[in-house]
């Protein structure tokens, strides 16, 4: 909700859908109207001023989310949410706490197999990799193997995912109707779409991202995380 409005009508929560030209709060018969590509615009402008830094702190996760997401068209979900019961996971979710969630899933081709791959997103900041001890990262990954080491979920999350890459093509030729110099999709979205088989990667990763230069104190730290988990760094990922 707090990207639709900066002033949400009395009893609205997070969560919002767009249904035709309405947006409503789950469950309420009336709310905010949609007037097309100007409503867009204002709800683009209001992401993008939610994630600039403020103040000269660094930037925010989302904001390397973002640049992640548009210079690698093999992502295909951003934080697929994790079930909240006590039995799913060994660190299950406190009442009242929100979903854990991987931040990135993507499409990775190895010759001819096409499997998902799993991903935290982490500015080089962050506390949670950095530790004298056990870095907290470690215990999220650990909830996110559990989850897919559940009994028959890695072949329920390949189903799911085969059915987003089919609609990823039919937004995508939606879109193209309307603008048609918008990017083409990856190749491996239309392979997974028209039936090819994908397999999942148990093992989620790690990817980094820089404001600028690492401090000299950041390769003990990555050390620290290659002994748990594959770590992939972007060097130079600033607020743009």
């Amino acid at each position: 909700a707090k990207y639709v409005t900066n002033e949400p009508p009395s009893g609205w929560g997070k969560i919002v859908m767009l249904r035709n030209r309405d947006v409503l709060q789950h469950g309420e018969p009336t709310g905010l109207k949609y007037a097309g590509a100007r409503t867009l615009a204002e709800w683009t402008k209001r992401a993008e001023d939610y994630g600039r830094p403020k103040n000269g702190a660094k930037a925010s996760e989302k904001t390397g989310v973002d640049r992640i997401v548009s210079d690698n068209p093999a992502v295909i979900d951003l934080e697929m949410a994790l079930p909240t019961d006590q039995g799913a996971l060994p660190t299950h979710n406190a009442k009242g706490e929100g979903a854990k969630r991987m931040d990135l899933v993507t499409l990775e081709a190895d010759g001819h197999e096409l499997r998902i791959v799993f991903w935290e997103a982490k500015n080089a900041e962050n506390p949670g990799l950095r530790s004298r001890g056990e870095p907290k990262v470690r215990k999220q990954l650990a909830d996110y193997k559990a989850f897919l080491a559940r009994p028959g979920m890695k072949v329920h999350v390949a189903k799911c995912y085969h059915r987003n890459c089919e609609l990823l093509l039919a937004l995508h030729s939606m879109a193209k109707s309307v603008q048609p110099g918008i990017a083409a999709l990856d190749e491996a979205i239309h392979r997974v779409a028209n039936g090819d088989e994908l397999s999942v990667d148990a093992d989620p990763r790690i990817i980094v991202f820089f404001d600028g230069p690492p401090t000299p104190s950041w390769s003990k730290h990555e050390a620290k995380l290659r002994t748990f988990a594959s770590v992939q760094l972007l060097e130079s990922y600033p607020y743009r």
